[in-house]
Parts: C-alpha cells; sequence; structure tokens
C-alpha cells in the first residue's frame, strides 16, 4: 500500500493506531505529530518513524493521503476538516462534542473523501453477536449493565488533570458513554424514553457527576438499566440480558460470554475469537482485535475493496452525543 499516513496526537491511541499501522501495511509511509517532547521522542525511537510538532508544516510537507486525528477529542474538528478540504481521508477517534459535524459531512461529500469515526465497540464480536441474538428473537428483552474503572487508573502515568477526562466538556463518565452507547442503541433500538440519577460519591476533586445510574426504554419495548461510573476500585464491565427466551451474560472478557436458551439454568459458552490480540498495560477486558479490525475496514473503503458502508458516522454520532447532551443535563 503506497500511501503516505499523518497521525495527529501522539498519546496512548496515536501509539496504538501507529502500532497497528505498521504491523497491517509495513509499506506505509507513517509520520507523527505532536506538541510534546518526550511523546515525539519515544514514538520516533520505537517506531522508527519521523515526527513533526507542527501538524499544518507536516501535513504541507508530506501531503498525506490519509489522516488519523487522535489529540484530545475537543480539538478534532479542525484538524478533520483541514485533512478533508485538503484531499486526505481521515480517521478520528470519539469527538464527545458535535461541533463542526454538518461542516465535515458536507466536506466529506464535497471533496470524496472519507470522514471516518472510530466507534471500536461496534467491532466487538461479542457485541454484533448480542445484537445478531436480539434480532433473531424478535422479542423484547431486559438488561442490566454496568461499566466502570476508578479514574486515576485510566493513565496510571500521569494525573488525570492533566488530560482530557480533567474538563467538563470532555469528562470520564461522558467518554464511557460515547463508547458504549453505539453498540447499545445497535442491539437494542433508540431510545424512547429515560431516568437519570447522577452523584458525586468519590473523593475525587471532579467538576462533572462520578456516576450515573440510567433507566432505558427503547423503541422496540426493550427496557434496560446501565451504570456508568468513574469510581469503582475494581475495572468492571458486567452485562446481564434477559427474556422469557434466553439469558445472556458477559463479564467484559470474550471467554466470559455465555447463553441459556432451554431454561434449565445451564449457560453455554460462547466461542468468537480464533485468535485474541492483548497488549500490555491495558486491562484484562481491553483487546486490540476491534482496534485492529476497524483500520482494516476503514482501508478497505479508501481503497474501494469494502462493499458494506461505514459502519458508524457523524450522523450517527450526533443522535448519540445529544443523548448524552440529554442525560447530562437532566434534573
Amino acid at each position: 500500500m503506497n500511501k503516505t499516513v499523518l497521525v495527529c496526537g501522539l498519546g496512548s491511541m496515536g501509539k496504538r493506531r501507529i502500532r497497528i499501522l505498521k504491523s497491517l501495511y509495513p509499506d506505509i509511509s507513517v509520520v507523527g505529530v505532536d506538541s510534546r517532547q518526550d511523546r515525539m521522542t519515544e514514538v520516533k525511537t520505537r517506531f522508527k518513524i519521523k515526527v513533526q510538532t507542527d501538524f499544518y508544516k507536516a501535513f504541507q510537507e508530506i501531503t498525506p493521503q490519509v489522516v488519523f486525528v487522535c489529540t484530545p477529542p475537543l480539538s478534532h474538528d479542525q484538524f478533520v476538516l483541514y485533512s478533508l478540504e485538503n484531499k486526505a481521508h481521515t480517521f478520528s477517534e470519539i469527538n464527545l462534542t458535535y461541533n463542526a459535524y454538518d461542516a465535515i459531512i458536507k466536506s466529506s461529500k464535497q471533496n470524496q473523501r472519507i470522514a471516518f469515526l472510530s466507534s471500536t465497540s461496534l467491532y466487538k464480536k461479542e457485541m454484533n453477536w448480542i445484537a445478531g441474538q436480539l434480532n433473531s428473537n424478535q422479542g423484547r428483552a431486559s438488561y442490566r449493565y454496568h461499566v466502570g474503572q476508578y479514574l486515576p487508573d485510566w493513565h496510571p502515568w500521569e494525573h488525570f488533570s492533566k488530560f482530557f477526562v480533567a474538563q467538563k466538556e470532555s469528562n470520564a463518565c461522558r467518554e464511557i458513554m460515547a463508547i458504549e452507547f453505539p453498540w447499545i442503541i445497535n442491539a437494542f433500538g433508540k431510545v424512547k424514553d429515560l431516568k437519570v440519577i447522577k452523584s458525586n460519591i468519590s473523593e475525587l476533586d471532579l467538576e462533572y457527576p462520578d456516576i450515573f445510574h440510567l433507566l432505558f426504554k427503547h423503541e422496540n419495548g426493550c427496557v434496560g438499566t446501565i451504570t456508568i461510573d468513574c469510581i469503582c476500585v475494581k475495572a468492571v464491565r458486567k452485562l446481564d440480558i434477559y427474556s422469557d427466551q434466553f439469558y445472556i451474560k458477559w463479564n467484559g472478557k470474550p471467554d466470559t460470554l455465555k447463553i441459556d436458551s432451554d431454561k434449565k439454568g445451564k449457560a453455554i459458552s460462547v466461542p468468537l475469537y480464533d485468535r485474541i490480540q492483548k497488549e500490555a498495560n491495558y486491562e484484562a477486558f481491553v483487546i486490540e482485535n476491534p482496534y485492529i479490525e476497524e483500520v482494516e475496514h476503514f482501508f478497505n473503503l479508501i481503497e474501494g475493496n469494502q462493499i458494506l458502508p461505514i459502519l458508524y458516522g457523524y450522523e450517527q454520532d450526533k443522535y448519540i452525543l445529544k443523548l448524552i447532551d440529554e442525560i447530562e443535563h437532566s434534573d
């Protein structure tokens, strides 16, 4: 693949994307951009690529065909728009705000360039299997879901006040919701009604709630409770789905997905992965497979090898972010 890729932002996600790019497409040329000298030095040494401090200067020098935007969420729109307007395809990490979404959608169409928005949960085999079960049964279901992790453990190498979750507009619970809601809506349908209880129950110095309890009623009749928090000292992702036809449970890791559909109380494991890829320094439930698959999907779209459309785009994300706004603003 003879392409030049500019990766803007060399934090944890920028490094992950570079690692995946170098593994999947060793022939591409990758250039990294970050304003922090420590990150540039690490990436230059580790991945043997060129690095720059200024995005616009780097773009003009190398004229990339593809740009990965991995900076803090509130800065994404400026880099995505500039790249599209200068004929580069874009891959953006989650945004957390829908600033300039209409302009991005318009520019993508006008310049005939793909504006790809990461939504890794939609590439998880567990989430797709669950959605398939719900669709094939064509019946209503209820669910309980808890996702939580102690905020100081997110980036153990730095204080949480040093990265974007310190800001109310891009806070930790908002990020969890933006990660989880796309697959929940895909599996259970759009939300018809909701109830919210939010609070601060930790000693963390935050200007936003550290825990949300949500009750969703979906348009198709499904109902569920969701707990989102950044205070749980044990990282947890625990899901139970039940109806009069089946009982599904999943504890976040691929080998924990089980179903009981014979009403005899015997749960059967559901193996979905031939090979699980992991990286050190991440929690046990974080696997690399879906991150790799979404990068492959993105490049297949660029190369015209993918018949399927983008799984998740800016229009779908606007719905998700407006739903999160409603939750955060709820009394």
